[in-house]
């Protein structure tokens, strides 16, 4: 699947997703729209939310250990004093 486009609120651009995929060398056309940010798909596929569009850039970037070295890393960063 191939990132078509990044839409979010023009007032509240994710700065973090934007970042992430710089970072990973990560090609994102974006335009400002009403809905929350969402990663639309060539195939048709989206993904909704900040929280999700981090995790999928974690997992497609090519960078060595850029989302951990494995699940408990992926997740540590998640937690903090045992609440997420």
């Amino acid at each position: 699947m191939e990132i078509k486009l990044l839409t979010f609120p023009a007032d509240s651009p994710p700065l973090c997703v934007i970042v992430a995929a710089k970072v990973a060398g990560i090609t994102l056309h974006s335009e400002a729209s009403a809905s929350v940010p969402t990663l639309d798909f060539s195939d048709g596929h989206k993904l909704h939310g900040t929280y999700a569009l981090l995790r999928y850039i974690g997992r497609i970037a090519t960078i060595p250990n850029f989302y951990g070295q494995n699940a408990y890393e992926s997740a540590k960063g998640l937690v903090k004093d045992g609440k997420v």
